[in-house]
């Protein structure tokens, strides 16, 4: 989860009246000028001193307040198309023929699961569990795939196993730096991009000579790192169609989990 769904998250659980919620529902109702504000300006408007900003920005990960603004900004001005991977023609599609383009993206979601179904080498499954079960293991994902690092973490705390996942990119920073040559990280990365979104933690994994596994749809994953294995979700390029490949093999490990270590 990065900073902004953390902020999110937290402003959808905790009371109206708590200081941060009222700073988080200032700036989202003034997301798109944000970027625009200085610090004493959200100061003022919330009510609250400059250095409770600067803590609020701390605690829900942002490095500093230019960090804050530039992460803010981004989370607006994110391009729809590269967000969802569509196409200029998919686009079109999806706005004059809406439900041609659903009919088009169901049946690309049942192409990429088929496609999971019959090339998959579940026997990576077994592997992987028998190395997260036998040592120390960390894992790392953002948006979508966190929800099932999430999953798995939960169903290996039922047997007994500690895994580490860190729902903010602080927490996530933590336990990279945790993490040594004899222990394993866990990436779960749709496309493959995940440390290009969060290069810091690749340089400590590495400096750390910690063995990673990548597991991704991409097919096309870089091999610079030296991973200690890619389990590929796909045997051909499925560039649209989300975490629906990530969470049946999320479903898959965890009820092989349960049979495996009764």
């Amino acid at each position: 989860m990065d900073a902004f769904q953390t902020m999110v998250k937290y402003y959808n659980t905790c009371e109206n009246k708590d200081t941060n919620y009222q700073i988080i529902e200032y700036i989202l109702k003034h997301i798109d000028t944000i970027n625009n504000m200085a610090i004493t300006q959200i100061a003022e408007e919330t009510y609250v001193s400059k250095p409770t900003i600067t803590r609020f920005i701390r605690k829900f990960g942002y490095k500093d307040y230019d960090d804050f603004k530039k992460s803010i900004y981004n989370t607006y001005y994110k391009n729809f198309n590269s967000s969802f991977r569509l196409t200029d023609n998919q686009m079109y599609v999806l706005e004059k023929e809406p439900k041609k383009f659903l009919d088009e993206y169901a049946d690309s979601i049942c192409d990429a699961i088929n496609d999971f179904k019959n090339h998959f080498d579940y026997t990576k499954i077994d592997f992987l569990i028998d190395e997260m079960m036998s040592k120390e293991c960390g894992i790392f994902a953002y948006n979508q795939p966190l929800n099932c690092a999430m999953e798995i973490q939960n169903d290996f705390f039922m047997k007994n196993k500690i895994i580490y996942v860190g729902e903010s990119y602080s927490k996530q920073l933590e336990i990279a730096k945790s993490l040594t040559k004899n222990d394993l990280a866990i990436i779960m990365s749709n496309y493959g991009n995940y440390f290009s979104e969060y290069k810091e933690i690749k340089d400590i994994l590495i400096q750390n000579n910690v063995p990673i596994i990548l597991i991704t749809l991409n097919y096309h994953s870089p091999q610079l790192l030296n991973f200690k294995d890619i389990i590929y979700l796909s045997s051909q390029p499925f560039t649209g169609v989300g975490s629906y490949p990530m969470k049946l093999f999320t479903e898959y490990l965890v009820r092989r989990l349960r049979v495996k270590y009764k």
